[in-house]
């Protein structure tokens, strides 16, 4: 025996006898049944309250195909709950940290939020979210981008040997200090040669004459035909782990700002008693490093996210415009 054609489903009306529902059948079988009894006891109907009922029988069924689990109304219900739309609301976690009010501790705090949103995305503002994708975009031209590399490499290093002071040994941690503010003074002239908004740090040991003068303007002719000199373009992955980097390792400075109490009373635990020996000498080269890293680093930092933050919103309008063809 041949096996019986399977039904076919249409939306809305049945095409044909073959395309009978399960509810259908049931319908069947139950007006199939009356007639039978009404037959029994001598009365016959001569309408059908379905068209297709002349032609059936409960003989003639098994050739019609039939559920084998047939679902009555109140499961069907609950199969249509299981598709319903659900929002829910989002986590309610802290995802920004508030601005400290110590000076001092804010270029941290910046660069903390900053690596953040290298890492994984996080919220620059309580309305600003940046993706991790916005730092890693290929082809942008980033102005100085050698220059910025060396002196983060630079940076690095001279973080590393302070960090291995220990901070009860305040002649040792001295004499870093020393070392640490003269590579930063460097690096901020160094910078200032190539990027007009970074301040440069003077020299006023010495004083003028022709030949600083003369010095002076061939350095300013220098400047300006490096400035004149077209950002490079580069993928810009080794100076955003350089500075991520430099984010994550300058932590340890923080308990230095706290343990000399930079940055006025109620910065920090003030372990140190103002009135050691060396004491305030060591606070102010502490506070030397914080404004470098508030003025120079944060400084080109920021105009970086500002060209890499414009670059991604324009490469996501043009994604969302059909382009004519």
């Amino acid at each position: 025996m041949s096996e019986p054609p399977k039904p076919r489903f249409s939306i809305g009306s049945f095409r044909t006898s073959q395309s009978v529902s399960s509810l259908e059948i049931n319908k069947l079988r139950e007006d199939i049944s009356t007639r039978e009894t009404m037959s029994e006891d001598g009365q016959s109907s001569s309408s059908s309250a379905h068209p297709l009922s002349p032609t059936l029988s409960s003989s003639s069924l098994g050739s019609v195909p039939s559920s084998p689990n047939p679902q009555p109304k109140d499961k069907e219900k609950e199969k249509e709950k299981e598709w319903e739309f659900v929002e829910y609301p989002p986590p309610q976690t802290s995802l920004f940290e508030a601005l400290p009010t110590s000076i001092p501790h804010r270029p941290f705090w910046l660069m903390n939020t900053l690596a953040l949103t290298m890492s994984s995305g996080g919220f620059l503002t309580p309305r600003i979210y940046v993706p991790p994708s916005l730092w890693h975009q290929g082809g942008c031209k980033i102005a100085a981008l050698q220059t910025k590399v060396a002196s983060c490499e630079a940076l690095l290093e001279g973080m590393n040997k302070l960090k291995e002071v220990n901070i009860r040994n305040t002649d040792a941690l001295s004499k870093e200090l020393d070392s640490l503010c003269a590579l930063l003074d460097s690096l901020q002239n160094n910078l200032h040669f190539h990027l007009a908004f970074i301040s440069e740090i003077k020299d006023e040991s010495k004083s003028p004459g022709w030949g600083s003068r003369i010095k002076k303007l061939g350095g300013a002719l220098a400047k300006g035909a490096v400035r004149l000199v077209p950002s490079q373009r580069d993928d810009g992955s080794t100076y955003i782990q350089l500075l991520r980097a430099i984010f994550e390792e300058s932590n340890f400075i923080v308990p230095l700002l706290e343990h000399f109490n930079v940055g006025g009373p109620g910065s920090g635990s003030g372990s140190a008693p103002p009135t050691s020996p060396g004491t305030g000498a060591i606070a102010l080269k502490i506070k030397r490093v914080s404004e470098f890293f508030w003025h120079v680093i944060c400084n080109f930092v920021i105009r970086d996210f500002n060209t890499l933050l414009e670059r991604y919103m324009r490469k996501n309008i043009k994604s969302f415009i059909a382009t004519p063809k």
